[in-house]
């Protein structure tokens, strides 16, 4: 499949639409396919991605393609799956900052793509062109012990991904099978559900959870009864609040600013994931793996670093007649070398106000939570 080049400048959401069918416009509006099932009669699907897709291979690709431009829910989802398959890094970012967790990753990077479609608009198409170098199927598996679902009933009408538990069936699934240096891998995303993932558990490791409540006692969790999807009425409340800029979003729905807290603000808008304070030798400078590498050399030193007590005598023995000066025994004026720094009490930590037992040249293990 070929795609003209895009102007990224004219992106913006398409029309959102709601599960009774109305609809309304918005600048960061879009399409959610879980709420249009919420008002179809059938209670049995409205955890589903969207309704259920038909038809061959090529045409699925198509209609696959088509929900994910509209709908950033089920695009977070499925890029997260094809990531985790894969190995490529479509939410890459957002898995970093979740430290792996991928249920956090998926619900951040929605939210994420929700506020910004330009940003969403380049995922996406990053994310087709590497569909297109697979070949397409549909299929038949069997063993499905769980599956992404999607919760309709959250607070901002939003749905969220989650994972749950699901009988032992079987589903017909579109399967994109890619071939990478020898090895095949196969992403496959259930058609009944609306291109949903299966078997998630044993690939990312999210833990199932239990259905969540309907309101009105529907479902068979055990968690409060959520808010019901919201629709669109007349006036400011019929517009979907995505943004969640104080300075843009209603103010009548807005939160004060958290508390910052005392002490200067060193937030670093042009990287986040580094403070304004941070010095090259700091531990958030390179990579973990560089970072560990300085530890080691810092517990070498410690380890084979003279100490008090020990000999002053050269390791070279001088020519005759050499003067060598040694401040070893008197020192400069403050001790001799055996003389230890005095020190009048332990650091503490800021806020509990402990004592820091951490060694020099060892990791720092920072603040108990």
């Amino acid at each position: 499949m070929v795609y003209s080049a895009i102007d990224w400048s004219a992106i913006s959401g398409p029309e959102a639409v709601y599960g009774d069918g109305s609809t309304t416009t918005n600048e960061n509006g879009w399409v959610f396919y879980n709420l249009k099932l919420q008002d179809d009669g059938d209670e049995d699907n409205d955890f589903n991605f969207g309704p259920e897709a038909s038809g061959s291979a090529e045409e699925l690709d198509e209609i696959f393609r088509q929900r994910v431009v509209e709908d950033p829910a089920l695009g977070a989802a499925d890029m997260a799956w094809l990531d985790a398959i894969v190995g490529t890094r479509y939410l890459g970012e957002f898995y970093e900052s979740c430290k792996g967790d991928w249920a956090k990753t998926i619900n951040l990077s929605k939210e994420s793509f929700i506020q910004d479609p330009v940003l969403y608009a380049r995922a996406r198409e990053a994310f087709f062109d590497y569909l297109d170098k697979a070949s397409v199927s549909v299929e038949t598996a069997s063993g499905l012990t769980d599956q992404m679902y999607m919760n309709p009933y959250t607070e901002d009408g939003i749905p969220d991904v989650i994972v749950l538990k699901t009988k032992n069936h079987t589903g017909k699934f579109l399967v994109y099978t890619f071939k990478i240096k020898g090895n095949t891998f196969k992403v496959a995303y259930r058609l009944e559900c609306g291109f949903q993932p299966t078997n998630v558990e044993s690939v990312m490791g999210i833990k199932p959870q239990k259905m969540p409540k309907r309101p009105g006692g529907g479902g068979n969790g055990d968690s409060s009864t959520p808010r019901k999807p919201r629709k669109p009425g007349k006036g400011e409340d019929s517009k979907p609040r995505y943004n969640k800029d104080p300075s843009k979003a209603p103010k009548k729905n807005t939160e004060p600013n958290d508390d910052k807290g005392p002490g200067e603000n060193t937030n670093n808008p042009s990287d986040s994931q580094h403070s304004t304070k941070d010095t090259p030798d700091s531990s958030t400078s390179g990579s973990y793996e560089d970072y560990r590498e300085n530890i080691k050399k810092l517990e070498d030193a410690n380890k084979n670093q003279k100490k008090g007590g020990d000999s002053n005598t050269p390791t070279k023995k001088p020519e005759p007649g050499t003067n060598v000066d040694n401040n070893g025994d008197k020192g400069t004026g403050h001790g001799g070398a055996d003389t230890p720094t005095p020190v009048k009490e332990k650091p503490k930590e800021a806020g509990s106000g402990k004592p820091i037992d951490d060694k020099a040249g060892d990791e720092w293990e920072g603040p108990s939570d």
